[in-house]
């Protein structure tokens, strides 16, 4: 076991045997910056000031050679293997985390797989950036992290869950939850949410339940009465994967400048939603570079997106990604890359 050292804030906490920065961070309650947990985003990325870990292969566009020679790392992908004092490059809102009960109050069944689950909370709980996410506990059930959907001050909370096969929760709340169902919430957490700054064109892209933070942040931008450009995108894998279609149209006819676009994959064609989504995004952009960018769900969708919309000049720091991973048995790296500091 070893320590970690949060320099600056004030905080230090054990890490397992090959656990990660992140991992560790996450199971003493620290909210450590962070969006994807999967080496997409790179909002975990930090400095290492002393110690060593083993640093997972990740993309040189998240991570590149540099920035690893001059000792950044993911607290994603590297594991701690001694005593480390690190510092996270994002440091904002670095603090434990707010608990609060609630029952459920409703369960719609949306699309093919999706129900919107409404939680009516002991008290009232928006604090909370458009975007961010909480640990959910159905009853005894494992916590799972579901992003908001709703908009802040509302009295019932929204989480949008999908149903995975084999999956304990999702499986519980589509087949066994009821009314009134005991829920706790631990939150906020997340770093991909909408700044009150934020000025300029607007880019949101979901995939899947990705619409979830996509939502809180529509909502946002009509309660700010947000003046400049917004284009919202939904991509599903088939048409009767997208939900909640007029919803979001109504949203954006709520904007001053807002336009929707939806797109599927194509049986006729052979087209993925993926592809799909990107010839859009190439047909519609040239430049970027006063854009700020929103892309939530599937980790395949989200870092093409990035890919593509970074390619039009979008500046990276502006580029926040939420992508939503399954919880699978954790997969051991073969030999990779260490670093001290």
């Amino acid at each position: 076991m070893s320590k970690v050292i949060i320099r600056d804030a004030g905080v230090e906490f054990d890490a397992e045997d090959n656990e990660s920065v992140l991992e560790a961070a996450i199971r003493h309650g620290f909210d450590y910056p962070r969006g994807c947990q999967n080496g997409v985003c790179g909002d975990c990325k930090s400095v290492l000031v002393s110690g060593r870990i083993n640093q997972a292969p990740v993309s040189k566009m998240v991570l590149s050679d540099q920035e690893r020679k001059e000792g950044l790392f993911l607290a994603c992908k590297s594991k701690v293997q001694t005593d480390c004092v690190v510092v996270p490059c994002l440091r904002e809102n670095l603090s434990e985390q707010s608990n609060i009960n609630g029952r459920i109050s409703s369960i719609d069944r949306v699309g093919r797989d999706v129900a919107i689950v409404r939680v009516k909370t002991d008290q009232l709980f928006s604090d909370y950036h458009p975007g961010q996410y909480a640990n959910v506990n159905f009853g005894n059930l494992p916590a799972r992290e579901y992003s908001f959907a709703n908009c802040r001050g509302d009295h019932h909370l929204e989480f949008h869950i999908r149903k995975v096969a084999g999956g304990r929760v999702s499986t519980h709340v589509h087949d066994r939850a009821s009314i009134g169902d005991p829920v706790s919430i631990t939150g906020p957490f997340g770093f991909a949410y909408l700044r009150p700054k934020t000025r300029g064109l607007l880019v949101l892209i979901a995939s899947g339940t990705g619409l979830a933070p996509i939502k809180s942040i529509l909502h946002a931008a009509v309660q700010a009465k947000y003046a400049d450009t917004v284009h919202v995108y939904q991509s599903a894998q088939c048409e009767e994967g997208h939900y909640l279609v007029e919803e979001i149209r109504q949203l954006c006819g709520q904007l001053r400048d807002a336009n929707h676009f939806r797109t599927s994959g194509e049986a006729e064609t052979g087209a993925t939603a993926r592809e799909q989504l990107l010839a859009l995004l190439d047909a519609n952009y040239t430049v970027l570079a006063n854009a700020t960018a929103f892309l939530c769900g599937s980790p395949a969708i989200v870092e093409a997106c990035r890919r593509a919309l970074v390619s039009k000049s979008l500046p990276q720091d502006r580029c926040y990604a939420d992508a939503f991973v399954m919880r699978t048995p954790t997969t051991e790296q073969v030999s990779p890359p260490m670093l001290s500091g």
